[in-house]
């Protein structure tokens, strides 16, 4: 892989130290590639449906409700909404087809997004909603 240089700033450095995830980003190069590759896609398309859509159709997901993702050890909790297309919208504005990469955008890795989301209204979890439906 060919080495690129980039200058920055001290704000934007200051920000990529602030954004690394202990054990995870080594370098201001991880973290860039973490938050900028991390199969984050553009917004979906006007009227495209997410995965979430049969749920809010049957009823057990509202248009608004809230995701939640909590990590006791970690000390960090993660929020999304579901939007009326059935998509999962991060607090980024980013907008996700299914919860797996709207989960990945922020712990940085492949996880579970259907077993590790829960709606925060009822406590349980997407899985267990989508297995009721």
């Amino acid at each position: 892989m060919a080495w690129r240089q980039i200058d920055v700033d001290e704000d934007v450095y200051a920000f990529l130290q602030e954004g690394a995830q202990p054990f995870v980003d080594k370098t201001p190069n991880d973290v860039l590639r973490r938050v900028l590759l991390s199969g984050v896609r553009s917004p979906e398309p006007p009227g495209a449906g997410g995965d979430l859509k049969p749920l809010i159709s049957s009823g057990a997901l509202v248009p608004g409700d809230k995701l939640i993702h909590h990590q006791p050890r970690k000390g960090r909790t993660f929020y999304a909404t579901v939007t009326a297309e059935g998509l999962i919208e991060t607090t980024s504005g980013r907008r996700y087809k299914s919860p797996s990469p709207a989960l990945k955008e922020y712990v940085g890795h492949d996880i579970n997004g259907w077993g590790n989301w829960s709606v925060e209204r009822t406590g349980e979890s997407l899985q267990d909603i989508r297995h009721q439906v």
